[in-house]
């Protein structure tokens, strides 16, 4: 099936409808949206990259709720996390937030220390991992104008490829929050579970597990560190 570049499908929404066309008219009415079923369907028809939105583009929604949840669900079809550059309120301290700047996962670029520790002797050996911040020029805005939000499309395309969940710290988070209690439930009591047996287990489920064995560990510790509540080991089983 071949794709419109500049259609992009809305998930979670109505069954009746399909692909929307991002418009340059901020008017138009916010679409109905395909129904989560045939979310996966579509997303494995139609996105193998990471697709480009047109620039200048834009299209109203019901909510600035409304706007951010889209943005991230096409963020996560095409391989890459947004996060939130800049933010205003109107007005300022405690009112609404009327404006969000978001940029792609992979953009800005890393700023050194200021005050760098001075090279130990002898130093170390160089670190082969880079960071994942390329300055990747993807930008949109989200404004409210009430009683809508409209999104606007600034810079549409990306200077890399699509990156895997694992790789993306968001993603890995989310799923920790949306998994806590169960991941808690198998590394603590009488379960007591190693984490990479936990990872097994995460790996076979039907829902895509982003995470590392690292992550495992770290959250291991942290259940640990709650549990003795600034104890000692044997002071908290005395406890």
């Amino acid at each position: 099936m071949e794709s419109n570049p500049n259609e992009i499908l809305f998930p979670n929404q109505a069954s009746d409808a399909g692909s929307i066309h991002l418009s340059s008219d901020p008017g138009n009415e916010a679409p109905s949206k395909p129904s989560a079923d045939e979310h996966d369907s579509e997303i494995e028809d139609q996105y193998d990259g990471i697709s480009e939105l047109e620039d200048g583009s834009k299209e109203v929604f019901n909510s600035m709720e409304e706007a951010e949840a889209y943005l991230k669900s096409f963020a996560r079809i095409n391989g890459f996390a947004v996060l939130k550059r800049s933010t205003s309120k109107y007005p300022k301290c405690y009112g609404e937030v009327n404006f969000i700047d978001f940029e792609c996962h992979r953009g800005a670029v890393p700023t050194p220390k200021k005050n760098p520790l001075p090279e130990p002797t002898p130093p170390p050996k160089p670190r082969s991992a880079g960071s994942y911040q390329i300055n990747c020029p993807f930008k949109v805005i989200v404004r409210r104008q009430t009683p809508t939000a409209v999104l606007e499309v600034i810079h549409g395309s990306h200077n890399h490829e699509r990156t895997e969940d694992s790789s993306i710290p968001d993603r890995r988070r989310e799923y920790i929050e949306d998994h806590k209690g169960e991941i808690f439930g198998l590394m603590s009591g009488g379960a007591g579970c190693h984490p990479r047996h936990v990872m097994d287990y995460l790996k076979r489920m039907e829902e895509p597990c982003p995470l590392r064995i690292k992550d495992l560990y770290n959250l291991r510790d942290k259940f640990q560190r709650q549990f003795l509540d600034g104890k000692t080991p044997t002071k908290a089983l005395i406890n």
